[in-house]
């Protein structure tokens, strides 16, 4: 007997429109929330959900279920590279290897420091980093990609991503420091 997730993918790829419907309402906020991570603003974030679920659907017969929860990854994955594929396009990266040297020596904050910040005021200080920092910052620490996975994805250097993130690392440090020095 088949998987729940695989026959709704199944019936997806034969453009059943209620098995559409279905797994749109099901995975719809999951979806949402990856490309609000990737996103300036909510509504650019919507405007990328759509897109992706009618690339979803379009692509949909290229799904391999490969156990529970695989095709909400697969889904994720798909508005991932969507995005990334249009930021590239668009030349809104602008990922550049080096990185400064003395920037490296700023102190990072400790686990309480960071732990004292309110998730929303967390998720504003990600907003504020540049487009390459925070695509860089989330594929490495939210998706968990490797530096060779992101290097590929976004077509730059191992290197280049790995300075991008230190780049993104260091700079949200130093948010979360000047929040706590004001905010005790």
């Amino acid at each position: 007997m088949s998987n729940f997730e695989e026959l709704l993918a199944k019936m997806c790829g034969r453009k059943d429109v209620a098995a559409q419907e279905k797994l749109y309402k099901i995975y719809a906020a999951r979806v949402q929330s990856a490309c609000r991570r990737y996103s300036k603003d909510n509504e650019e974030a919507q405007d990328f959900t759509q897109d992706a679920f009618m690339r979803i659907f379009d692509k949909i017969g290229k799904f391999r279920y490969s156990g529970e929860g695989s095709l909400g990854r697969w889904l994720v994955r798909v508005a991932v590279n969507m995005i990334i594929d249009r930021k590239r396009r668009d030349k809104s990266l602008g990922i550049k290897s080096e990185i400064d040297e003395a920037a490296e020596d700023i102190p990072q904050p400790t686990e309480e420091e960071a732990a004292s910040v309110p998730l929303d005021v967390l998720h504003k200080m990600i907003d504020s980093l540049s487009n390459a920092k925070k695509m860089v910052f989330n594929l490495r620490c939210v998706d968990e990609y490797s530096y060779k996975e992101i290097a590929k994805m976004i077509g730059i250097s191992e290197n280049a991503a790995s300075s991008t993130f230190a780049k993104a690392r260091i700079e949200l440090g130093m948010m979360i420091k000047e929040y706590v020095k004001i905010n005790g």
